[in-house]
């Protein structure tokens, strides 16, 4: 005898047989490696071309991409340093501790959160140079220092500049977070920095630190920017 469905079942059917295997079609694709790295733009607008700015580091205590797919669910992985993962911003290297295989596909958005701890040395360091205005004071070397927990968010955006883009299984995505400490001084006046306190030591260059106890009207106003001037892009 046979057994005849009811169109309306067999069209169900398949469809659900269809759905099944899109969804184990999905899940046997393989992942994008994304490797992230740090460094420095020393570019940009601020109150003197005197000031400049040469090398620096940030170290690391816990770092999370956070992913909002056009079809499938979002994600969130994160990564904890307890000793601290410190990354020049002048480097060549590949770091390992920021792999991350992400799932390929449409993005709507993808974001980084990176976070320091507090700490008895640096844990965000940028060092510079200043020459003043009067030919015969000697230039001084410029520290940039931060010892405070701070939290750091950055969007990942496209070549062009949006939000939205593709990862692909085929290529090895290398995103770099770039900090801009130039476009930190955009309110400081060059008075400011002319008049800012700084001591001497005898060979070595004269050295400006900015920091919660010297200079703190510059430290403050910098200390607003410094996580709101951050550019990452495929």
């Amino acid at each position: 005898m046979k057994l005849h469905l009811p169109l309306t079942f067999s069209i169900f059917l398949f469809s659900l047989l269809l759905i099944t295997g899109c969804d184990k079609e999905e899940a046997f694709k393989n992942p994008t490696e994304v490797v992230f790295n740090l460094g420095m733009n020393p570019q940009g607008i601020s109150p003197s071309d005197d000031l400049t700015f040469l090398d620096g580091y940030v170290v690391i205590h816990k770092f999370t991409v956070i992913g909002e797919r056009a079809v499938g669910e979002g994600f969130e992985f994160s990564r904890t340093f307890p000793a601290g993962l410190k990354i020049p911003f002048y480097n060549n290297l590949t770091f390992e501790d920021l792999s991350f295989e992400l799932p390929q596909g449409a993005y709507n958005s993808l974001n980084v959160r990176f976070e320091t701890a507090s700490s008895s040395t640096p844990n965000v360091f940028v060092e510079g140079n200043y020459d003043y205005n009067n030919p015969l004071k000697p230039s001084s070397t410029v520290h940039l220092v931060w010892n405070t927990a701070k939290i750091f968010e950055v969007a990942i955006l496209s070549p062009t500049g949006s939000s939205s883009f593709v990862l692909s299984e085929t290529k090895k995505e290398l995103p770099q977070i770039v900090f801009q400490p130039k476009r930190w001084f955009a309110n400081i006046t060059e008075l400011m920095i002319e008049n800012a306190s700084f001591v001497s030591n005898p060979p070595q260059a004269q050295i400006m630190t900015i920091d919660q106890v010297t200079n703190t009207s510059i430290f403050t106003e910098i200390d607003s920017k410094i996580g709101l001037e951050l550019k990452c892009a495929l």
